[in-house]
């Protein structure tokens, strides 16, 4: 049948229809017009009507296999096929039946289904349809789909497959019988958004999700049945076979979306409609919307044009079902609930459910969820009370958010603030009053010492891990600075007043992400905690600031680029804390401290290429980790410093060129850093760790020459990273980790080849840090990573053969190179991004001078350019060499560019080319 005489049928259909029951038959003989096969299909079609109440809901695959496959049931019963015998029938579709089956052989002993084509459906479209459900279901492995086991041709020809047999039942069944709570159902859902989002990526969407199509097993396992009407996204159907798609317009109505309703071009958006749909179904307890006996214009028009309830509205009705359609009732939703558990029920829909859902049920795909992960994502981030994509982002709804994850923390904060601020006006008040009541006021003022200490160490620990808790930081950093200035005019010779005031100094310090502000708080402490213990120097408590103190200002050094000074510094701790240390052997944590003055220093040493020196530091810390790790396994900090060592140790085989040895500390640190997240979720540098392992761990990969591996392991750090910064966009932090993360990407691309994916990571990563540099201009790092995206994009550049713009960012390279080389001549990591950006000014030089081939002056400048350029890389690298600080992966670096001078002296002697 043509489309066109598909229409007229339908349309007299429709007209037909219009009519009273007992006109229709005259109405049809005169609207026929003599036409008897138009009129003969549209009776047949009215005769269905009256035995069928269901009829427009069924699919047409399904009516035409009700006319033409009336075997019985049993009629396979104890057939074999293959090693399978068939036991019984299980359920019939619209192109096959599906049996249970048994295979005994030498190989397997299990229960199987066996999905046949059916008599009469044997069409070259339908069995084209079947075989393309086989080979689908063969592409796909996932363990919520069910699998694939076999496939083949019966003795009559008929094609079949074997598949797992999954005994369970209908998803929003199994949440009935198990009573499962809001949560619970939302996070099996996502079990079921995995399988379908693994679908996609394999470039399969399914096209007919509903609750019958996911079972889930007695273990509560998720399980997708039944791709019999997926499509291959880059499939090139024949225009035939879309025209008998259309005709048949293959569909579970109440779970089709709007375009599938409409017979228009569905994709994975399409997945998610329906997706949508059932989680409304599995939350409320009724369907969107109830057809029932309409014409397929009348449900097209209604599921694109209708607005569904919103959940918690629709929570308070069962939905009144057509016969033999099965419960979808829930416990949740029937009028049998308490109103206060109801009311409960619709509080917890209310919002971030109610705008999930809707934004997946969206009528216009593209304002979907544009991916089933962005929709599963959500669903994580709601049950993680996090904002969610489909909610306005607004200040008011962040911070409704960080509540929600921190009631009783902000609350606590709330009321020491609340008592700080109250106690702080009291005590100016007092300190006013007449000499008489001065007892009275100095008692009080060192009450109040007491709460503001209690306030400044207490609610800086609670919140100090916690995403989204930058700006309330930044508000202790303020006020409480304020408090420490006016309390130091105070302290006279009191020290422990002194003692008191160089921890804050040093607590409010490491919470200002201001460097130079930070460093001029750190030094405050510093300087009271020297004055401390030149006045007792048996002082342990003193010692132990002290040592803390030089390692804060030997940190700022090091991130303003002073080298020198931060290793001076984190000489002096080393030796306070090895002195307090052997003082106190059993002291645990005085050895933590310890193993923290090991690791600074190794850190620092290795930014000036001690590497030898750096990795026996490192090693003495994690020495000292390992043991107190199990002295008190228990201590989660004590598990996140041992994962920062073996992070550490990775680092220093890894310049030493031992890179299997790199990538097993780096997988150490990473299996140390799972376990602490999945003990706390929310931790923040619990997942920043994450982070930084799976950084290492492609850094270690790509010396391994697996270029493949090490592009995963960036790109899973990415997502945490991300994460956190969605979190907290305030955090400076999180946004360079980003940026660098980008430019491992765009290297490890580049590598491989992929130069124009590679150039637009590093285009991110380059916005990135301009954004950063222009927040803190004084920020030495971010300069220096400016520098290696600059040559980086140089690179690339010049690989496309854009020589003008490759010419730029390496000169930009190379000075911002020259500027980090300059505030620090020990410090090795710019030196050698110097001697890397001379080298690509070379090799760009070198290329000119290829392109300016037969202008005899310019060419032989080009190419005396190129050596003047391999010349200043030549000497860097020897510099290094001979200092002891060039070892590892780039010991053979002299060698390589000497080879590039060597060639640019034979094109300069040999003369232009003609």
């Amino acid at each position: 049948m043509t489309p066109e005489r598909w229409q007229q049928v339908k349309d007299l259909l429709q007209s037909v229809l219009e009519q009273p029951t007992g006109e229709q038959t005259a109405f049809l003989n005169q609207a026929a017009g003599g036409d008897d096969p138009l009129r003969l299909e549209v009776e047949s079609l009215l005769e269905f009507q009256e035995g069928n109440e269901n009829f427009i809901e069924t699919s047409a695959l399904e009516i035409t296999a009700r006319s033409v496959g009336a075997e019985s049931q049993d009629e396979m019963a104890g057939a074999q096929i293959g090693p399978f015998q068939v036991e019984r029938e299980i359920g019939r579709g619209g192109m096959g039946a599906v049996y249970l089956a048994q295979q005994n052989d030498n190989h397997y002993q299990r229960q199987v289904a066996i999905k046949i084509i059916k008599r009469g459906m044997d069409s070259d479209e339908i069995v084209r349809r079947f075989r393309n459900e086989r080979q689908i279901l063969a592409n796909l492995t996932h363990p919520n789909i069910a699998a694939l086991y076999s496939g083949g041709t019966t003795d009559a020809g008929l094609p079949f497959f074997v598949m797992e047999y999954v005994e369970g039942k209908p998803i929003n069944e199994y949440c009935e019988v198990q009573d499962l709570s809001i949560e619970e159902r939302l996070k099996l859902f996502r079990t079921v958004c995995s399988a379908i989002s693994y679908a996609h990526q394999n470039l399969v969407i399914h096209r007919d999700l509903k609750p019958s199509n996911i079972l889930v097993t007695e273990a509560g396992v998720a399980k997708l049945l039944d791709f019999g009407i997926a499509k291959l996204l880059n499939a090139d159907d024949a225009p035939e076979a879309q025209m008998t798609e259309t005709m048949l317009r293959v569909m579970t109505p109440e779970y089709a979306s709007p375009e599938q309703a409409r017979g228009e071009r569905m994709t994975t958006a399409s997945d998610v409609y329906s997706l949508g749909v059932v989680l409304y179904e599995l939350l409320t307890g009724r369907r969107p919307y109830h057809l029932k006996n309409r014409l397929p214009h009348e449900i097209a028009q209604i599921i694109s044009e209708r607005v569904p309830e919103r959940p918690s509205t629709a929570i308070s009705r069962a939905e009144e079902m057509p016969e033999g359609a099965g419960p979808t009732t829930t416990t949740q939703s029937t009028g049998n609930t308490r109103p206060v558990e109801l009311a409960r029920l619709r509080r917890s829909l209310r919002g971030d459910l109610d705008n999930i859902v809707l934004m997946a049920m969206r009528k216009d795909p593209a304002r979907r969820y544009q991916s089933v992960e962005q929709f599963s994502e959500d669903i994580r981030r709601h049950l993680e009370r996090l904002p969610v994509r489909a909610r306005k982002d607004t200040f008011d709804y962040r911070a409704s958010k960080f509540v929600q994850r921190n009631k009783l923390r902000v609350a606590a904060a709330a009321i020491i603030f609340v008592t700080l601020v109250a106690g702080v006006v009291a005590t100016i008040r007092e300190a006013r009053i007449a000499r008489a009541e001065r007892a009275r006021a100095e008692h009080r003022f060192s009450d109040v010492r007491k709460l503001a200490n209690s306030f400044m160490f207490e609610f800086h620990d609670a919140i100090k891990d916690l995403p989204g808790s930058l700006k309330a930081r930044q508000l202790v950093v303020q006020k409480a600075l304020t408090y420490l200035d006016n309390l130091a005019q105070e302290a006279g010779d009191d020290k422990a007043l002194q003692s008191e005031l160089a921890v804050s100094y040093d607590k409010i310090g490491s919470l200002t992400f201001d460097v130079s502000k930070s460093l001029e708080i750190h030094l405050k402490a510093l300087s009271l905690n020297e004055a401390l213990v030149r006045a007792e120097p048996a002082n342990t408590k003193y010692q132990e600031q002290l040592a803390a103190s030089y390692g804060y200002v030997a940190d700022l050094s090091r991130q303003s680029g002073n080298i020198s000074g931060a290793l001076d510094n984190r000489k002096k701790a080393q030796d306070v804390m090895e002195v307090l240390a052997a003082s106190e052997p059993s002291n645990i944590r005085f050895r933590s401290q310890l193993a923290d003055v090991y690791e600074e220093m190794s850190m620092t040493l290795t930014e000036i290429g001690q590497i030898l020196q750096a990795m026996e530091q490192g090693r003495k810390a994690l020495a000292i980790r390992e043991v107190v790790a199990k002295t008190e396994p228990a201590k989660a900090e004590y598990r996140f410093s041992l994962a920062l060592d073996y992070i550490l140790v990775g680092g220093a085989l890894l310049e030493l060129g031992e890179n299997a040895g790199a990538l097993e500390n780096y997988r150490k640190a990473l299996t140390v850093s799972e376990s602490l997240l999945a003990s706390d979720a929310i931790s923040s540098r619990y997942r920043r760790n994450i982070w930084v392992c799976y950084s290492r761990v492609g850094d270690a990969l790509i010396r391994t020459g697996d270029l493949t591996a090490a592009l995963a392991s960036y790109r899973k750090g990415l997502s945490f990273i991300e994460g956190l910064a969605a979190a907290d966009p305030d955090d400076k932090g999180h946004a360079r980790g980003i940026s660098v993360t980008y430019l491992k990407i765009g290297n490890v691309l580049a590598g491989m080849g992929k130069t124009g994916a590679a150039l637009e990571s590093c285009r991110k990563a380059l916005a990135i840090s301009e954004n950063l540099l222009a927040f803190d201009p004084s920020k030495a790092e971010t300069r220096l990573d400016l520098a290696k995206i600059y040559t980086s994009m140089g690179g690339l550049f010049t690989s496309f053969g854009d020589l003008a713009k490759a010419q730029d960012y390496l000169r930009k390279g190379q000075e911002r190179f020259e500027e980090s080389a300059k505030s620090d001549p020990k410090a090795v990591t710019p030196r050698k991004g110097l001697a890397t950006a001379y080298a690509s000014i070379g090799e760009l030089q070198a290329r000119l001078a290829l392109h300016a081939s037969g202008i005899n002056r310019i060419q032989t400048e080009h190419w005396r350019e190129a050596r003047l350029s391999y010349q200043k890389s030549l000497d860097i690298w020897r510099e290094l060499r001979e200092s002891g600080r060039l070892i590892g992966a780039d010991a053979g670096k002299p060698e390589e560019i000497a080879r590039e001078i060597a060639k640019c002296d034979a094109a300069i002697s040999s003369g232009p080319t003609p």
